[in-house]
Formats: C-alpha cells, structure tokens, sequence
C-alpha cells in the first residue's frame, strides 16, 4: 500500500494562539463555482436555502490575483473549494496557472467530487501546477451515489479518473476522502484498498451537522465534541477561522470564514481590496468580538450563532479559547507577528 490514512489538513501547523493577530491570512479560499452537479442529502445543495448559484467570472479572478499579490506576507495556502463543486468552472486550470504564475501561496488546492475529471481536464489542472487536488467520495457504489447525491454515476468509471489522476500526478498530490454515512457496514475496509494504490492519502470523515436552521433532510448525530476528523475537543467558544483565513464567493464577497453566509459584510474585491479588508476595522470588531467570546451570547452575528463549523472542522493547534485574554492584549496594543 502506497496510501496513508491521514486527513487533508496541513500536519505541519502554526499554533494560531502564538502568532495572532497576523500581517496577512495564512489561507485564502476560492468559490470558483457555487453550483454542484450534486445534490448530496447532507449538503447545502440539497436544500431549498441553497439560493445562490453561480461561476466566478475571470474579470473577478483576475482581481483576486492582484489583491492577493499585495499581502506582506506568502500565504500557506489557495484553496479552490466552497459550496459549489469547483470544475464546474471551465477557467480552473486558467485560474491554476495564474495565480501559480504570481507565486503568492506554498499550494494551491482543488477540491472536488471528482465526476467532472475528464483525462484532459485532470491533466490541465496538473499542467496548470495544482500541488494537491482533494477527491470527496459520496459512496463505493452507484446505488450509494443514487442515494446519496441523487445522480446516476458509473463509480468504476470515477475509480478510473482517480487511477489516471494518479498515474500522471507528476509533482501533485491525490488525496481521496469519504464521509461515514455514505459506506454501509464494514465497507470502510473496501474503501481502503480500493485507493490504496492509487492515492497518496485517504480517510474517511465523519459527517456533523453545521448550520442548525438549514434544512439538508438528514438527521444527524449533533455531537459538538468530536470533530470530523475524529478527534474530540471540547465545545469551541471562539472561532479560529476569521484569525487566518478569508473566503472569496464567486460574485467577489469576502467573507471572514467558510460559513454559506455571510455574518460581517466585509465588502467586495470589485470595491475594496483584500488586504484593506484584511486590515479593516469590520473585521477587528469582528475577531475581537470572538476573542471576547460573544460568538454565541449576541444577536449582531446571527450565522455565528447558528454554525457548528468550529466544532466540525476544530484542530488542536487552531484552539484560541484558553488564550483569549494574552491574545486580545495583543489585539488592543496592535501589535502583529512577523513570521
């Protein structure tokens, strides 16, 4: 087996709570498509609040290249994902080759459902130097898929996609991952040797619920205190993301996280830029009222108060709730750390 059985999180990891507040975020995602040729049971795309649906225009993109390029520091990471399934937009790998072409981030990153990865568009995108594209499995099966995603898929077909990924990776990486709920009983091991050679990483996820008032049509197990990747922390107060991240929507919205809405109303890359908004007093309210670990206790942030996200996605060295006080001292003094 060439496979490891790791998650698709960076191991290699910055405490946050010694290094905030930051200069310039660590990781910044990409919505290059809002629309899914999937409608997965427990998704967002599955439910009638699922409204928005639309493909990052390239004037958009061409905007995010230079704004991104204007960050004192190099970011860690570009990931293209979000709520729609990013190779629905056909300028991906164009998109790829650019912001490559800028040499602002360590990786760059797609992740997608895999269905869409014709043999010329995955070689595009490894052309382009995509370091790592991120496979989500809905099943090992057709009928899975059919249940779960309601589409008709050949899934020896996609295991076909995946085995050409892998043979003509180059210098990318093949990381192939599923959620619990769509593997029946003792399939897990099936999974396993299934992409055990033609991954470079694989796991199963655990799926939890992450915004409580969204109709997705599946109940699922609530408990806040195991995370997806299975490790389990206590309930999180303060949420990490606004502190190293930023998400861009396809209409060009910034949002401070990766939630489906947006709590802060930050602005747009059409009339301000990222690094303005990065270092704008919207999001210094914002991240001091996490630090001050209102998330949940006021009603200026109602997306705050309705998401599971920090629960869902939580790793140890992200966990800024038993450094709230040294880190708001930081905040106040304006004092930045330079890495």
């Amino acid at each position: 087996m060439t496979s490891k059985i790791k998650p698709n999180y960076d191991e290699n990891r910055t405490v946050l709570s010694r290094v905030v507040p930051l200069r310039s975020p660590f990781s910044i995602q990409v919505a290059s498509s809002s629309v899914c040729n999937f409608k997965c049971k427990y998704c967002i795309q599955s439910s009638p609040d699922m409204t928005n649906k639309k493909v990052m225009d390239w004037d958009i993109f061409v905007k995010l290249c230079d704004q991104v390029a204007e960050f004192d520091d190099r970011l860690k990471q570009i990931n293209f994902a979000g709520w729609g399934e990013p190779t629905i937009n056909k300028n991906l790998p164009k998109m790829i080759e650019r912001i490559k072409k800028f040499n602002v981030a360590d990786k760059v990153s797609v992740i997608t459902n895999g269905s869409l990865l014709t043999h010329d568009f995955t070689l595009s995108l490894i052309d382009a130097g995509v370091d790592f594209i991120k496979i989500s499995l809905q099943g090992i099966t057709s009928d899975k898929y059919k249940e779960i995603s309601k589409i008709k898929l050949d899934f020896a077909e996609l295991v076909d996609k995946i085995k050409f990924a892998y043979s003509n990776k180059g210098n990318c990486n093949i990381y192939v991952k599923i959620a619990d709920i769509a593997l029946n009983t003792n399939e897990d091991k099936l999974f396993y040797s299934t992409f055990a050679n033609i991954s470079d990483r694989m796991f199963i996820e655990n799926i939890r619920p992450i915004f409580k008032s969204i109709n997705t049509g599946l109940a699922i197990d609530a408990d806040s205190s195991i995370s997806k990747y299975g490790q389990s922390h206590p309930p999180v107060i303060v949420c990490p993301q606004p502190f190293f991240m930023m998400n861009i929507t396809p209409e060009g919205d910034v949002y401070p996280c990766c939630a489906y809405n947006d709590p802060t109303n930050l602005g747009n890359i059409s009339n301000t830029t990222l690094k303005e908004i990065w270092c704008s007093d919207a999001l210094f309210d914002f991240q001091i009222t996490m630090l001050k670990k209102e998330r949940k206790t006021q009603n200026r942030f109602p997306v705050c108060n309705d998401c599971t996200i920090p629960d869902v996605v939580m790793l140890p060295e992200d966990d800024l709730d038993l450094h709230t006080e040294e880190i708001l001292m930081r905040y106040l003094q304006g004092t930045t750390v330079i890495l």
